[in-house]
């Protein structure tokens, strides 16, 4: 079932986005067809509130027309998220790209650039809460394993978890763990002691997936 089709804006620049639109999105489906003429339909009806007078594309420039309508964006209330941002601004200069073809107006090609799309937005992770970390903290020491021994020890000490240390650590115990690998500054042969660095990398596994299995406990995020 389609999706329907509301109406664009009454704007002299209606027949030629329109057309655009429906070329570009020849291949794209009902909800790519919709976010096109929404763009159509956000960029004519602000050209019309706020600049009556373009009544061509030679009159688009793109100060004042593009970076007002980009200022636009960024002010909306409420506001829009960085990719909906992005996919309007996308939207309006992959037509603008067909107007300058189908026009002979190379211009248009450039009113919008790469630099005007909104980069996609990172946020930290959410840190634990004190009851959270003390949660974990005891369910750590009641397992009292080599991980979570290794994790508990920079903490008592006030220090972050040295995850980087951690991970050359495992490596050397997995080298040193290969039959007849000499380690250590003796250059004796690597043992399958209690205790031993061999020892603890063929155990490393079992502790791994207690460690992972507390977190999900947990469900830490």
């Amino acid at each position: 079932m389609k999706r329907q089709r509301f109406p664009l804006p009454t704007h002299p620049l209606t027949k030629f986005f329109e057309p655009a639109a429906e070329s570009v999105t020849t291949s794209l489906g009902d909800a790519s067809v919709t976010s096109y003429r929404g763009t159509v339909r956000l960029f004519l009806t602000y050209l019309g509130a706020q600049y009556a007078e373009v009544h061509s594309l030679k009159h688009l420039r793109r100060d004042p027309h593009i970076l007002g309508w980009l200022a636009l964006l960024r002010s909306h209330n409420p506001p829009l998220a960085a990719i909906t941002r992005a996919n309007y601004v996308i939207y309006l200069r992959r037509m603008l790209e067909e107007l300058a073809w189908t026009q002979q107006l190379p211009a248009l090609a450039h009113l919008l650039g790469r630099d005007d799309v909104p980069r996609k937005e990172h946020h930290l992770p959410r840190p634990l809460t004190p009851e959270q970390d003390q949660l974990i903290q005891r369910e750590l020491l009641r397992r009292n394993d080599l991980l979570t021994n290794a994790l508990l020890g920079p903490r008592r000490a006030g220090e972050p978890a040295p995850t980087g240390r951690l991970r050359r650590w495992l490596a050397d115990a997995r080298r040193c763990a290969a039959p007849g690998t000499a380690c250590g500054s003796t250059a004796t042969p690597a043992r399958t002691l209690p205790g031993t660095l061999p020892s603890i990398a063929l155990h490393f596994g079992v502790a791994r997936r207690q460690f992972r299995a507390t977190l999900m406990r947990f469900a830490v995020v």
